[in-house]
């Protein structure tokens, strides 16, 4: 499969679902919810993403390290494998699908592509950090080759605070996965993070709040305002 026509058909995408939302205006989706799987059925009205009977799209893919929410920001802090809290979840991955071949052609447990399951963490993560190692060594590459978090602010009732706390929590996810590293390894854990705001028109102050936001660290954040 070519990694680079994979890569844009998949942004392809995302620009469909911008454009999508442009047209049909903030109305057309009620819930974020809906915007995820509007994607979802964009991914996969075409059988690009699929490879050995493996979808390469995937929702609500754990991250492979715990961490928790602060009062301070940037909102989250990544914590140790010992410390009693959750991993987080990210909205939508790309998955390689080098790492998928690698996994099957090595016989690898299939639970390293699809995350940790019903499995405990600290079970889990010694052997998924000792194949993402390996995989990383043999191919240079990144097991995902995007990662997503999406947010949809329809209507005002939030506020602006409490919405710029939840953009930059998102932001600081995707930092996190971004840097994440198992000794030794030299290649991120996702080769791209996206956090993809949707601003619906009965509250376009936000976006006039946050478009010149330093702290929101764009283009990593990606402001898509029914208004503009």
């Amino acid at each position: 499969m070519n990694i680079l026509e994979l890569k844009s058909q998949f942004d392809s995408c995302l620009e469909e679902l911008t454009v999508v939302f442009k047209d049909k205006g903030s109305d057309y989706f009620y819930t974020e919810k809906e915007i995820h799987s509007y994607f979802y059925h964009i991914c996969h009205s075409t059988s690009f993403f699929e490879i050995d009977n493996t979808f390469l799209i995937h929702t609500e893919y754990p991250t492979p390290f715990k961490c928790r929410q602060t009062k301070e920001a940037p909102y989250i802090k990544k914590e140790l494998d010992c410390v009693k809290c959750l991993r987080a979840h990210l909205d939508l991955v790309l998955i390689n699908p080098n790492f998928v071949h690698w996994v099957e052609q090595s016989k690898k447990n299939k639970e390293i592509i699809y995350g940790l399951g019903g499995i405990r963490f600290s079970d889990y993560m010694p052997r998924f950090r000792g194949d993402y190692l390996e995989f990383c060594q043999e191919y240079n590459e990144a097991i995902l080759l995007r990662a997503i978090e999406f947010k949809f602010f329809r209507h005002s009732y939030d506020g602006i605070k409490y919405s710029r706390r939840s953009i930059l929590q998102d932001i600081e996810k995707l930092r996190l996965l971004r840097e994440y590293r198992v000794s030794g390894a030299q290649i991120s854990f996702a080769e791209k993070a996206l956090s993809i705001v949707f601003i619906g028109n009965r509250f376009g102050r936000l976006y006039h709040a946050i478009k010149d936001d330093k702290e929101l660290r764009f283009p990593i954040c990606r402001l898509v305002y029914f208004g503009n």
